[in-house]
C-alpha cells in the first residue's frame, strides 16, 4: 500500500479492524504525526508489526496504541523516540499473548500518565524497565494489573521518582500494584 501526505494523527487509525492480520508499513511516513492514540486498539488478529520505520520523535500521546491487540506475541519498540510522549495509559493494556515487549530505548522523561499501560498482559514473561526514568509520572495505578503472576521483571534501583504518593522508590510503586509478582533487579 502506498502512503501518501504526511499526517499529523493517527489517532484511532486501524482502530476495531478485527479480521486484520499485518499492516505494510515500509514507505509510511510518520514524521509529522503527534497523536497515536488508539492506532491499533482493538486488532485482535494482528499477529506481527514492523514498526522500525516509525519516526514518532513528534508523538506526545501513544494511550491505548496496542490495547487488546489480542494476537500480538511480540513487540520490537526499540526504534521509538519516545522523548516527547507524555500518555502511555493503557498502551499495552489487555495484549493478552504478548510475550515480550522491546522497550529498551525508550525515553520516558516527559512521560506522566502509566496508568494500566500492561493492564491484563497476562502472558508476559519478562519486561526490562531499567531504563524507565519517569520522574514526573503521577498517574501509575494499575501499571501490571492480571499480568502473569510469574512475570520476572527489571527495573533499575538507584533512580529516584517523584509522585502524588508519599512513595519515591519506583520499585515500592510497583509491588504496591504487582502484589504477586516475583521482582527482581539484574
Amino acid at each position: 500500500m502506498k502512503w501518501y501526505d504526511p499526517l499529523t494523527t493517527c489517532d484511532s487509525m486501524f482502530q476495531g479492524l478485527t479480521k486484520i492480520i499485518k499492516i505494510d508499513f515500509s514507505e509510511f511516513d510518520a514524521s509529522r504525526v503527534e497523536n497515536m492514540d488508539s492506532m491499533f486498539f482493538g486488532c485482535s488478529s494482528l499477529t506481527s508489526l514492523d514498526l522500525n520505520n516509525f519516526d514518532t520523535s513528534l508523538v506526545t500521546s501513544m494511550s491505548s496504541m496496542f490495547s487488546t491487540c489480542s494476537s500480538l506475541k511480540t513487540l520490537d519498540l526499540s526504534g521509538f523516540n519516545t522523548s516527547l510522549v507524555r500518555d502511555m495509559s493503557n498502551m499495552f493494556s489487555e495484549c493478552t499473548s504478548l510475550i515480550s515487549i522491546n522497550l529498551n530505548k525508550f525515553n520516558t522523561s516527559s512521560l506522566t500518565n502509566i496508568f494500566s499501560i500492561f493492564s491484563g498482559c497476562s502472558s508476559l514473561i519478562s519486561l526490562d524497565l531499567s531504563n524507565f526514568d519517569a520522574p514526573n509520572v503521577v498517574k501509575i495505578a494499575y501499571m501490571l494489573k492480571d499480568c502473569n503472576q510469574k512475570l520476572i521483571y527489571c527495573i533499575n534501583d538507584t533512580k529516584t521518582y517523584k509522585f502524588e504518593s508519599s512513595l519515591t522508590s519506583f520499585k515500592k510503586i510497583v509491588q504496591i500494584f504487582a502484589l504477586q509478582i516475583q521482582i527482581i533487579n539484574l
